[in-house]
């Protein structure tokens, strides 16, 4: 097979490496699979072309024109042309060359369409990465394997960057949950002016949760303090606590920092504070328990921790609050901890046992009120998998998981017989997803793109290579030679392993059974026939490219007075659009 290979290393700030392999049609079947039907290259000639086609996301192509088009007949060499424009359209793009790291193989099947005429279609295998956290890449996450062309994607994507979830839960009901990331200007290459808006409602029951942000951000891929943020935020919820519920309104500001430490296990750090003025409207759930509206003042703090720990990603998250109600209730503190660990256990190629454990405590003074003390039960939330400025980190913890009640549904009960918030928590959460090839698809096929030497090889191998582009890229920022190199090995070491994942076991879809395990106790004074709490249960999980839906039913196995006998999980969320 001739073949010829680009690399394109983009100049700037923003710093990212886009590496294209591009193959000449040699012994096309071989590359796209035995039977799939595709003429080799001496069939090819003197062929008039029907149609080109090339296969990305949203059916985009890139803009530019190809060397081969409609009604031309097909030279020796044509073929290899065409990949070779495609592959330079692609390093040009975009959404390449915005702070992403790219791995791409261009290959092409030419399917005969009767005695004279042929169909040329090019198919780009693309990995992409994001360089702006590198710790986003460690989770093992769906994405999808074809190239994206920024011109010719749906604008409203690109522009709004949407998220999207749907849930259902025993006491929330159904809910959809959607938000978008704007950047309103560009001040500069690597800073801008941003929007911010994240909504959440319930179809079945009054609950809602809401907030806008506009804020100021610096992007600082590749370097060591890779971000800086400063938002002002509005925000309204309306959300269960026990058989009551709970209104708060609050106006904040806040300020976030991103670090990447160069050496260890430890990835990526995420530091975040701020300052709310908020009212909060309180109605119990007891008949005998007073009402309360309280306007506070609260400062918060965070840091959460990624990095990879035993071949998993894992996520440590800390927050501090105090809040001082101005009707003379007295002020109150709170701190939590969350530590998540995720990993795909390889069996074979493409066959991994999934691993999600979470483990969470928490405590608070005993003059907390009861809005703010901390109520057991589902969260619609994702610790693992939710952004680090997402609502699951901004917000600070409502209590211990425990998914077969309700969402903050598990309360303590007083000696006077009060269902109350408690003042400390802890919870064990387990998730085993099992692997059934039947039910399973490679996202990267393992095909034969030279003797020797298959797609999946391929792609790994690429990402090698591009260490000396990096280094350059570095100097350019400023960096000795000597600190880029070490800079840029740790950078590509990083990026090897996700890249290694996605191309040896990452699945196009794959449908596998969830067996889902929780243990929690939630604690306070004055406590009557207190227990700790235990459930466990079974669902699915789907994965299909950037969608992931669960399903399950969580039993309880050990529980309190009042707790639900069970509940129905079902969660759908889109992830790694771009």
């Amino acid at each position: 097979m001739k073949s010829t290979q680009t690399r394109r290393v983009s100049s700037g700030g923003l710093g990212v490496v886009c590496l294209f392999f591009v193959a000449a049609l040699g012994p096309a079947p071989a590359a796209w699979g035995q039977g799939a039907g595709c003429l080799d290259n001496a069939q090819t000639l003197g062929r008039t072309v029907r149609e080109v086609k090339v296969v990305t996301r949203w059916g985009a192509v890139p803009s530019e024109p190809l060397p081969l088009r409609p009604g031309q007949t097909i030279a020796q060499g044509d073929i290899a042309r065409t990949n070779t424009a495609v592959s330079q359209a692609l390093s040009s793009d975009g959404l390449q060359s915005n702070a992403r790291f790219a791995v791409t193989y261009v290959d092409s099947c030419v399917r005969a369409v009767g005695q004279d005429s042929a169909d040329v279609i090019v198919r780009p295998f693309t990995l992409r990465l994001g360089m702006g956290n590198i710790a986003e890449n460690l989770l093992a996450l769906p994405r999808s394997n074809k190239a994206t062309v920024q011109d010719a994607s749906p604008p409203r994507l690109t522009t709004l960057k949407p998220t999207i979830d749907a849930n259902t839960d025993r006491e929330y009901g159904v809910s959809l949950t959607g938000g978008i990331d704007v950047d309103l200007a560009k001040l500069t290459t690597n800073t801008a002016l941003t929007l911010k808006a994240n909504g959440q409602k319930s179809l079945d029951q009054s609950f809602y949760a809401g907030d806008v942000s506009f804020g100021f951000k610096l992007l600082r891929p590749l370097k060591i303090f890779t971000s800086a943020q400063l938002e002002g935020t509005y925000s309204a919820t309306e959300d269960p606590r026990a058989a009551g519920q709970l209104t708060r309104e609050a106006l904040s500001v806040s300020g976030s920092l991103g670090l990447q430490p160069s050496r260890g296990a430890l990835s990526h750090i995420d530091l975040g504070g701020s300052f709310a003025s908020s009212s909060n409207d309180f109605v119990p759930g007891a008949a005998d328990a007073a009402m309360m509206d309280l306007d506070e003042q609260i400062f918060d703090g965070r840091v959460i921790f990624s990095g990879r720990i035993g071949g998993g990603f894992t996520r440590l998250a800390l927050w501090g609050n105090y809040a001082d109600p101005k009707e003379d209730a007295g002020a109150y503190r709170r701190i939590a901890a969350t530590l998540g660990y995720a990993n795909e256990i390889p069996i074979t190629l493409n066959q991994t046992i999934g691993l999600e454990l979470l483990v969470g405590a928490g405590t608070a003074s005993d003059d907390t009120p009861d809005y703010a003390r901390f109520f057991g039960g589902n969260e619609l939330g994702n610790f693992l998998n939710d952004a680090t400025d997402s609502q699951t980190f901004t917000a600070f913890p409502a209590g211990p998981l425990l998914r077969s009640t309700g969402t903050r549904q598990a309360d303590v009960r007083t000696a006077a017989g009060l269902g109350r918030g408690g003042t400390s928590y802890w919870h064990v959460n387990l998730d085993v997803s099992l692997p059934i090839k039947a039910l399973s698809r490679p996202l990267i096929p393992k095909v034969e793109v030279a003797p020797n030497l298959t797609l999946n090889e391929l792609l790994k191998r690429q990402v090698q290579s591009g260490e000396s582009f990096l280094v350059v890229e570095l100097q350019s920022q400023g960096l000795s030679r000597e600190k880029a190199e070490a800079r840029a090995k740790e950078i590509m070491k990083q990026i090897q392993r996700p890249v290694d994942y996605i191309a040896d076991y990452a699945n196009l879809y794959a449908i596998r059974p969830l067996f889902m395990f929780d243990v929690m106790r939630l604690d306070a004074d004055d406590l009557v026939r207190n227990r700790t709490r235990v459930a466990a249960g079974a669902g699915i999980q789907l994965l299909i490219v950037v969608a992931r839906f669960e399903a399950g039913y969580m039993r309880a196995i050990r529980r309190a007075e009042g707790d639900a006998k069970g509940n129905f999980i079902v969660r759908l969320s889109f992830m790694n659009l771009f």
